[in-house]
């Protein structure tokens, strides 16, 4: 899962750091912060293993298009962890401000129980103009915050944004007083005009009260990219384990593993949204399409994710406006349960095109394993089965899907690697779009794909 971790810091491959400060105590870890602010010069703060009791929150304001790396010794052994110095203590661990195009990288850091009453970010906010932000080999534990991103918030107007090989486990975002926010359990990530990246990490009993029991990941107009993770139960309001979304870009989710997440609405998996105003349309504004984006949802492999309420039990996709695509190639969708037993919302997929019935995005759906209970075959201008729903069949195309049990190797103990048996094997296909080289764990990919986050690779001990 380490295979990004020199591409986590390219960014500054061509920075000559001015200033290295090496830290070892709260006291001199902030005091490296500071002069890191006020230096105007490039800076890296390594810090040593040991666990640092924090009385207020690290910070650091990085100007004039400075750039500011934070990272664990590598040369002794242990872990950074930055923690409250006492269980009460309501802090955040750690704010950084990046004005103009200051860049920011935090690599190796772990942190546990920050909290935030009133704001985002529970154990680490970071905030951007136009430089890049690269959040790599951490670890999130039981943080929170009383608004979005219960672990970690990045935010940028420009800048690409980046969180890889990290972990996050039993984070919250329970959400402000007012009932509004709390989106992103784990990681709340978003750049209005940047690409959004989340790759190679593991989300694991997070939740969120509003969207997004792991991620609430948006970017107005780049490329959102949600790529070979592994997602465990997380619970959401909307988007089990993912809530992601664009007005006017593209958002890619490929080699994704989801297994038991669950939302108490749409997408018990996964939620993808054209936005703004997907809720106005819904409600019934035939008025308000959104601009064109283009989804592509590919080799990933979504089991037993629940919906409690409406719109797919692992999937749920809005998508409006003719110019807009999905893009579903690979996947495997299995024993996944919607449970609104009123209508057919679609126990593994379901897509809601608008309520203006002119609203008709191309939707293709390729070499997928469904459950038994999924009909492919549109009527009435619509699919409407048990396990796939599509609210607007018009631009609608298929084949190569499957009806069948993917055959796992243990998906009771949530091993979701797959047999030399399966069906997935040699099943998917070579020309999806954003076809992924390797699978999520970076095995490579045969010369004739697998449906799946999974690659077998040849000479597998994996029999049944």
């Amino acid at each position: 899962m380490l295979r990004s971790a020199l591409f986590a810091f390219s960014v500054f491959s061509a920075v000559s750091f001015s200033a290295t400060f090496n830290v070892s105590t709260p006291g001199e870890f902030q005091t490296a912060l500071t002069d890191a602010s006020g230096n105007g010069e490039d800076d890296e703060i390594i810090v040593a293993p040991g666990t640092y009791e924090l009385t207020g929150t690290l910070t650091a304001t990085i100007t004039d298009g400075k750039n500011l790396i934070i990272r664990r010794d590598d040369s002794s052994p242990g872990y950074v962890v930055l923690k409250p110095a006492d269980f009460g203590d309501k802090i955040r661990l750690m704010r950084i401000v990046a004005q103009g195009d200051s860049s920011v990288a935090i690599k190796g850091l772990t942190f546990i129980f920050g909290l935030v009453e009133s704001g985002i970010g529970g154990a680490l906010f970071v905030n951007s103009d136009t430089g890049s932000v690269v959040v790599s080999e951490c670890k999130f534990k039981s943080n929170r915050a009383h608004g979005d991103g219960g672990a970690l918030s990045l935010q940028s107007q420009e800048g690409n944004l980046t969180v890889t090989d990290c972990e996050f486990y039993n984070n919250v975002s329970y959400g402000s007083p007012a009932g509004c926010c709390g989106g992103g359990g784990a990681l709340d990530i978003r750049s209005n005009y940047g690409n959004v990246t989340v790759e190679n990490s593991i989300f694991k009993m997070n939740h969120s009260a509003h969207n997004g029991g792991a991620i609430e990941a948006h970017s107005s107009t780049g490329i959102v990219r949600i790529e070979s993770n592994i997602f465990e139960g997380n619970s959401s309001g909307a988007g089990g384990a993912v809530n992601a979304g664009s007005i006017n870009g593209t958002v890619v989710m490929v080699n994704n593993m989801f297994h038991n997440n669950q939302s108490y609405g749409l997408g018990g998996g996964a939620f993808l949204v054209n936005t703004p105003g997907w809720s106005g349309c819904l409600q019934g504004g035939n008025d308000c399409p959104p601009s064109p984006v283009h989804m592509y949802v590919v080799n990933n492999t979504f089991h037993s994710n629940i919906s409690e309420n409406i719109w797919g039990g692992a999937l749920g996709v809005a998508i409006w406006n003719d110019n807009s695509g999905l893009h579903v190639y690979n996947n495997i969708f299995w024993q996944n349960i919607n449970r609104d037993t009123d209508n057919y919302r679609g126990d593994d997929l379901f897509v809601h095109t608008g309520t203006n019935p002119s609203y008709a995005p191309t939707i293709e759906l390729y070499n997928n394993i469904f459950d038994l209970n999924a009909s492919f075959t549109p009527s009435g201008g619509a699919v409407v089965s048990e396990d796939l729903y599509i609210w607007n069949a018009t631009n609608y195309s298929y084949g190569g899907n499957i009806k069948a049990d993917p055959r796992f190797v243990n998906s009771g103990e949530g091993d979701l690697h797959i047999t030399r048996r399966s069906p997935a094997v040699d099943s998917g296909n070579n020309f999806a779009p954003m076809l992924p080289s390797d699978d999520f764990e970076s095995d490579p990919r045969d010369t004739h794909v697998d449906i799946g986050a999974d690659e077998l690779q040849r000479g597998s001990r994996r029999s049944r």
